[in-house]
């Protein structure tokens, strides 16, 4: 028995199959389009590693047509990192050679914690190379990939975001959340929420925020898993002297999500570098305005009525974000609700089609990969 090869959901090797690679257990975007491709006739078997794949291709396991990759393994140091590299591209070379299509999702153009960028790009264009396929979330990330990568810009699809509605639990209100989280009804809450990462710009914000006008009733509430110990020292130490921040730093369960979302008047996402940003879609999906950097896709995603976009050179434009929430505080509201009934269009089963038309187009050779 091969490991992984199963559905996800039923439990039953399908006899022929996409294949998502790797399995992300815990993230619903990959449970939620393996859902929408079933009402199209697709089943999808999870992978941890590319390698299951192509052993159960060659031994006849299961007939996987499509392998789509999701997140590519980041270079480790050494040796032995650079060797598991190009195994990793050496099998998926094998995979396609041996007539299977390779669509990949370009999530982000690099790990968000490189050791080796260097090698790291020249995996991705290797990658890039052989794909039938490349998938992303936005318009403005075809130009991004198409230069990033060496590709032609035809062989880029974009496929929307699903939104999270009926991902996560909502049945919790304002003040009922404000309670359980001991915050006052009156203080205009900012949140930054998940996981705790450098490239996520925390520290960042800790910084701005210490120069907001103390006379503001505002309150920064941060809720999610440091990414080591390490980091969680320093947002303490760091967090230690602002009265007005709240942490929360640990892992938060899926049905707890609705707890910080729906307490907080505005989401805070201050990226230092990002592509796809799903904590966005997520943030509207619970109605909420955003502060964010116009990076990657995040302008495809959040428009002038649903949040405060920032020029990422610019080292006040964050600042200047805040404090324009700050004063458009009884706007607030209004642009939840705008950012709820535009992610209300973006529908897994629209996401499922078009993908499952990407799939279609890979197995027909449609401008096929450049090998």
């Amino acid at each position: 028995m091969i490991g992984h090869l199963w559905n996800r959901e039923t439990g039953v090797i399908p006899p022929s199959s996409v294949c998502f690679v790797p399995d992300f257990g815990r993230n619903p975007y990959q449970t939620e389009l393996a859902r929408g491709l079933r009402v199209h006739g697709m089943e999808v078997v999870f992978f941890q590693h590319v390698g299951e794949a192509l052993k159960a291709r060659l031994l006849g396991k299961t007939r996987i047509d499509v392998v789509h990759l999701h997140w590519l393994p980041r270079v480790q140091p050494g040796i032995r990192g650079a060797a598991s590299a190009v195994l990793f591209v050496a099998r998926v070379r094998l995979l396609a050679l041996s007539g299977c299509k390779i669509v990949w999702t370009v999530h982000n153009l690099l790990p968000h914690e490189t050791v080796s960028p260097k090698h790291e790009l020249r995996i991705r264009r290797t990658i890039a190379r052989i794909a039938n396929k490349i998938i992303v979330h936005g318009p403005s990330a075809v130009p991004i990939v198409a230069e990033a990568f060496g590709v032609d810009v035809r062989r880029t699809v974009v496929v929307a975001h699903g939104n999270y509605l009926e991902s996560y639990p909502n049945d919790i209100g304002r003040d009922a959340a404000r309670r359980r989280l001991g915050l006052s009804r009156s203080s205009l809450v900012f949140l930054f929420f998940g996981q705790i990462r450098p490239y996520k710009g925390l520290n960042r914000l800790l910084a701005v925020f210490r120069r907001l006008d103390t006379s503001s009733d505002v309150t920064l509430l941060v809720a999610g898993q440091p990414m080591d110990g390490a980091m969680r020292n320093e947002l303490l130490r760091c967090a230690g002297s602002l009265g007005r921040v709240r942490l929360h730093l640990e892992a938060i369960a899926a049905t707890e999500v609705q707890l910080y979302l729906n307490a907080a008047d505005v989401v805070v996402l201050p990226y230092l570098r990002i592509l796809t940003s799903g904590a966005v879609v997520l943030a509207m999906s619970f109605g909420r305005p955003c502060i964010a950097p116009a990076l990657g896709c995040i302008p495809d995603f959040v428009d002038t009525d649903g949040g405060f976009l920032y020029d990422p050179d610019d080292p006040d434009g964050l600042l200047s974000s805040l404090q324009r929430a700050i004063a458009h505080r009884e706007q607030l509201s209004r642009m939840g609700a705008h950012n709820l009934e535009r992610v209300r269009d973006w529908k897994w089963s629209h996401s499922a089609a078009k993908t499952a038309e990407v799939y279609r187009d890979a197995r027909l050779g449609d401008e096929g990969a450049q090998r």
